[in-house]
């Protein structure tokens, strides 16, 4: 059920990763979710700005430090990963990540935190132009194998009819450990 626009909701289940498995979040797409607007063009995803809450509405504040970024690959030089992040910049608002797509045709990007961290809500804005109209949140779950790796990426929330240049609000739900994401299931490489 969505309770806006704006707020995506996945049913809350009752298993979760453990402690040592919430250290790393990205919100990641698939080629097909693109919507990009400029014909002709490689698409590639611009995420201006991403920000990780506790508070299930995405209010108050919000965990801004991290140790390193995560991500599927970077377009071009200056749009790192870490423009994603800056809040608080007088450069935020002009700066974003500009992502490539995996082996797998999935953009992607996150962080990875020093120490447990738990979130009920994810809040992204990415570029009218090179945006998506959906997306989903995961965490990677250090407990769980796929094929002997050492952890999987759990889907804990999505966001669908997301509008390309507006702020989406993401409600997070940790999910049981039934399946591992179909997404790439080794650790991410960390820059």
């Amino acid at each position: 059920p969505t309770l806006s626009p704006s707020v995506s909701m996945m049913p809350t289940l009752s298993s979760a990763p453990t402690r040592a498995g919430r250290k790393k979040w990205r919100i990641w797409a698939e080629e097909d979710m693109m919507d990009n607007k400029i014909a002709g063009q490689v698409p590639y995803w611009m995420v201006h700005d991403i920000k990780f809450y506790p508070d299930p509405a995405c209010t108050g504040p919000h965990h801004p430090t991290y140790i390193s970024t995560l991500s599927s690959g970077t377009n071009y030089g200056p749009y790192t990963e870490a423009n994603a992040f800056d809040d608080g910049t007088p450069e935020a608002e002009y700066t974003a990540w500009v992502g490539l797509p995996d082996e797998a045709r999935t953009f992607w990007i996150g962080v990875e935190f020093d120490e447990w961290v738990e979130f009920q809500c994810v809040s992204f804005r990415d570029n009218y132009l090179q945006g998506v109209s959906e997306m989903r949140v995961e965490v990677w779950d250090d407990n769980l194998s796929a094929n002997g790796n050492g952890g999987v990426w759990k889907v804990v929330g999505a966001g669908r009819d997301h509008i390309p240049g507006e702020r989406q609000n993401i409600r997070v739900h940790i999910r049981p450990t039934d399946s591992p994401s179909e997404q790439p299931s080794e650790p991410p490489s960390v820059s």
